[in-house]
């Protein structure tokens, strides 16, 4: 529940949406910091993280699979996790061995 409240305090006084919203959110942000550090699950020290990546999910709604949106002379390019949220997950990402055998 931490990662619901710190999502809600994000919003700055905006009105926030149903905690089932915001749940589902978070989970979509679980399976993206998951993929990006190859964790088998969350830490809870990345609640605020989890929050602020579920926060920018919220924002993008409408623009999925988006990459890019010009609207007049504004450009807006979207990543999968913004650079600002990636370095706070590098030191918990793992690498991963590959056998150059493999790759054949």
């Amino acid at each position: 529940m931490a990662a619901i409240d710190t999502f809600k305090t994000l919003l700055n006084g905006a009105t926030p949406p149903a905690d089932a919203y915001i749940t589902a959110l978070l989970n979509q942000a679980d399976a993206l910091i998951l993929g990006y550090t190859r964790l088998a699950s969350v830490p809870a020290t990345l609640d605020s993280v989890r929050a602020a990546l579920a926060l920018v999910l919220f924002n993008r709604a409408g623009a999925e699979g988006e990459s890019k949106r010009i609207e007049g002379e504004i450009t807006s390019y979207y990543e999968a996790i913004p650079e600002s949220i990636r370095v706070a997950l590098r030191r918990f990402r793992s690498a991963q061995a590959v056998s150059l055998l493999d790759l054949l």
